[in-house]
C-alpha cells in the first residue's frame, strides 16, 4: 500500500513539472561529455548562451559527465564546452523549440582549452 502511494505521488509530481516546463518554454539541452576514448569527464564546464537576446546558462557536467539544460525558451543557442586539458568543442546554431529535447553528446579532444573545434549538432 505504501509502495502504491510513493508512486502516485512520484507520478504526480512528474507530470507537475513536465507539465510546467512545457508551459513555460520547455526547451532541454542536454548530453554527455567524454574524452577520446569515451571515458566521462566530470566537472567540464558547459554553456547555453542565445545570442539574439543576450541570454546565456552555464553548468557543469555531473561525475557521470552528464549535463543538462531545461526549460529554455524556444529559440536558437551556442553550445560551448571546456575541461582542463581539451580543447574546446562549440555547437553554434542549436535549434530548440517548446517541448523539445536536443542531445548534444561531446567527445573532447586532448589539447589546450584556447583551441576550438566547432562541431554540428546531430539531428535526431
Amino acid at each position: 500500500m505504501q509502495t502504491n502511494l510513493c508512486r502516485l505521488i512520484f507520478t504526480a509530481v512528474l507530470c507537475a513539472v513536465t507539465a510546467g516546463a512545457q508551459e513555460s518554454g520547455g526547451a532541454t539541452i542536454n548530453g554527455t561529455v567524454t574524452d577520446p576514448s569515451g571515458a566521462l569527464i566530470a566537472g567540464a564546464k558547459v554553456t547555453a548562451a542565445q545570442p539574439a537576446i543576450g541570454a546565456q546558462r552555464t553548468t557543469h557536467t555531473s561525475s557521470a559527465g552528464l549535463y543538462s539544460f531545461s526549460a529554455l525558451s524556444a529559440g536558437s543557442y551556442d553550445v560551448t564546452v571546456e575541461a582542463a586539458g581539451f580543447k574546446q568543442a562549440k555547437f553554434t546554431g542549436v535549434q530548440v523549440s517548446v517541448g523539445t529535447v536536443v542531445t548534444l553528446d561531446v567527445r573532447l579532444a586532448v589539447g589546450a582549452t584556447q583551441e576550438t573545434v566547432d562541431a554540428q549538432p546531430k539531428r535526431q
